[in-house]
């Protein structure tokens, strides 16, 4: 009688599965969260070979500005030419700095500021996304063509720069 009763009781025994859900579900998006990669793949010029790296740090595309030894562009837009690697003493102002650079740059800083990208940090490790430039700079560029670009970004308003590279593999 005993093995009757112990039989249909087994019959009507279900199992509940949600609560196990709920930790598979919080498991699966921490994992997403904490290992989730962020890679960026940019596409320089056909005629651009950039330095090898083996850096891992990821990188935030926000003002891209792209120098040659024929020109330098921003976001894909030429703004002036090189003759010879160097700037031609017309694009120059008094203190040095590229005009028709800064005056693309300058543009590029009051979109960023206009709400089209985070400008506030929310924590230690981001940063303000309005102050960030991305340069790409041709292997063999000359050292002071990059120097007053990265100097009339300053003055812009762009004081953090990320120097692109190819990463070696």
């Amino acid at each position: 009688m005993f093995t009757k009763r112990a039989r249909r009781e087994a019959k009507e025994f279900s199992l509940n599965i949600t609560s196990l859900m709920d930790i598979l579900t919080i498991v699966l998006i921490f994992l997403i969260v904490n290992f989730s990669t962020e890679e960026s793949e940019v596409m320089p010029p056909k005629d651009f070979s950039l330095p090898k790296s083996t850096s891992e740090r990821p990188i935030k595309l926000v003002v891209k500005v792209s120098i040659s030894t024929e020109d330098v562009r921003v976001e894909e837009k030429i703004v002036c030419r090189l003759s010879g690697g160097e700037f031609q003493a017309s694009d120059l102002d008094s203190d040095k700095h590229v005009v028709p650079l800064l005056r693309e740059m300058k543009k590029q800083k009051a979109r960023l500021e206009q709400g089209t990208v985070k400008s506030q940090p929310s924590g230690e490790d981001e940063e303000d996304e309005t102050q960030i430039v991305y340069f790409e700079a041709a292997t063999g560029t000359r050292s002071d063509t990059v120097d007053r670009v990265l100097k009339t970004a300053a003055n812009a308003g762009f004081i953090k720069f990320r120097l692109a590279v190819q990463r070696k593999i």
